[in-house]
């Protein structure tokens, strides 16, 4: 037992030795570690926090612009969209359930009785701003409305400028300001306004034959008459 006492404190000085200058500077600067390592510790969580955010917002964009555009896929289809009423028109009508004339929400339709509103139950917003239709010289676009923070910090309208003129499938492509890693924050339209479907245009081709043919008809009568007239006499 004495000898076993012995081997420990032989330990203990040998440690004490080697390492206790080293831990004397530990316990005088213990202060300065514990800040720095609470410091690490809270830049990794936030970037923890900012990464999951920006990836969060880059797939709600990305979904919401996705199901709005078979939503308006579906109006053309069945209304036709002949013309929209300003450069950055606001999705904003998807909840209307009838409406009188032949425009809702800054759309303009050719056959606006074929409305099946409501789409939905709530307009799709992203930090409380409604989504655009925006039509350039490449076609028509579905973005995050202005003034939506992008999940790379960009805003929509300040930093990414929309007009007629812009470019937006090169901020569609990767590397652009509408491409997070990955996932696209906005769409182009497959279907293009003012361009009616085929079949409607072959039917009101057929109408205005059919309104020829019956002008004609209304022409004639009077002179078909009056050789009944003269035939009578």
């Amino acid at each position: 037992m004495k000898r076993f006492e012995e081997i420990i404190e032989r330990i203990d000085y040998r440690v004490d030795k080697s390492f206790g200058s080293f831990f004397t500077k530990i316990a005088r600067h213990f202060s300065i570690f514990s800040s720095v390592i609470l410091l690490v510790l809270l830049g990794l969580f936030i970037y923890k926090v900012m990464h999951h955010r920006a990836y969060y917002l880059s797939s709600v964009i990305e979904q919401d612009v996705t199901n709005i555009a078979k939503i308006l896929a579906s109006i053309d289809k069945d209304c036709s969209i002949l013309s929209l009423s300003g450069e950055h028109l606001p999705i904003n009508f998807l909840t209307v359930k009838s409406f009188v004339g032949s425009s809702v929400g800054g759309l303009n339709l050719a056959y606006p009785q074929k409305w099946q509103g409501p789409y939905l139950q709530v307009n799709p917003t992203n930090q409380q701003r409604f989504y655009v239709l925006v039509q350039t010289h490449e076609g028509l676009f579905l973005l995050p409305g202005l003034g939506i923070s992008l999940p790379s910090g960009l805003v929509m309208g300040r930093d990414v400028k929309l007009g007629f003129d812009v470019s937006i499938k090169k901020m569609l492509a990767k590397g652009g300001a509408l491409n997070h890693d990955g996932s696209l924050l906005g769409l182009q339209l497959n279907f293009k306004v003012g361009e009616w479907d085929p079949k409607l245009k072959a039917n009101k081709s057929t109408a205005e034959r059919v309104n020829v043919l019956i002008n004609e008809f209304n022409q004639a009568m009077p002179f078909a008459k009056n050789e009944g007239k003269v035939f009578d006499a």
